[in-house]
């Protein structure tokens, strides 16, 4: 599990309630992704190493999510991120250097493609430029290191949009496939066929794969 789950703690520290059980078993045994999503240039290194040297000594495969793009969200309820895309790309270059060479899923920037609508056409190009780079630099860093571009989800970009979005980011050319449904709540088989949809859109090598977020839609 996370080393920062609140679902654990509030287990470990309510260990009489009645409700403690199937809290424990329904959610805070199960998978869940770590978020990076503060500009903190300092001490993302130390803190993505945290988690995926924990992750090696105990045989599994951890989950980071990075969110730190500029406008991210487009100054919607998680507005934030680093104040320019140069600040960005030492973010990430220093999030690379956190990976190791144990085995590890990045979920690359959630909203950065599917809600890149409200950037201009020169912003958005400087934005797709930039995390083309960022999977490139993950990848060069982490030399098990799997990395996926927001595809969005199934009730929001048709596949054909999505996938000429993800092409324009370069996810075939520097990426392992594409992840749906992060923060959201649309059906698991939704999601699956949506993905499948977009893969075969988007075209590119074989082997490009999904990740589906499952951890807030209460269907599977």
């Amino acid at each position: 599990r996370s080393p920062d789950s609140q679902v654990a703690d509030w287990v470990g520290a309510h260990p009489g309630d009645p409700r403690a059980d199937a809290i424990e078993d329904g959610i805070a045994r199960r998978p869940a992704a770590v978020w990076f999503a503060d500009h903190s240039p300092g001490t993302i290194t130390a803190r993505v190493a945290a988690v995926t040297s924990a992750a090696a000594r105990a045989d599994a495969v951890p989950v980071l999510v990075a969110y730190d793009v500029p406008d991210r969200d487009c100054g919607g309820a998680s507005r934030g991120g680093a104040p320019d895309l140069a600040a960005y790309d030492d973010w990430i270059t220093r999030f690379a250097r956190g990976l190791g060479d144990g085995k590890n899923i990045v979920i690359l920037e959630p909203d950065a493609i599917a809600q890149s609508d409200c950037l201009s056409a020169a912003d958005r190009a400087a934005r797709f430029a930039s995390l083309e780079r960022a999977a490139r630099v993950l990848k060069a860093a982490g030399p098990r290191t799997r990395v996926y571009f927001d595809a969005g989800h199934s009730g929001w970009l048709e596949p054909a949009r999505a996938a000429a979005l993800l092409r324009q980011a370069g996810a075939a050319r520097a990426g392992d496939g594409v992840f749906t449904n992060v923060s959201n709540f649309h059906r698991t088989a939704d999601e699956t066929a949506y993905a499948r949809a977009v893969l075969d859109a988007l075209g590119g090598p074989p082997g490009l794969g999904a990740v589906v977020d499952t951890s807030r839609n209460g269907n599977g």
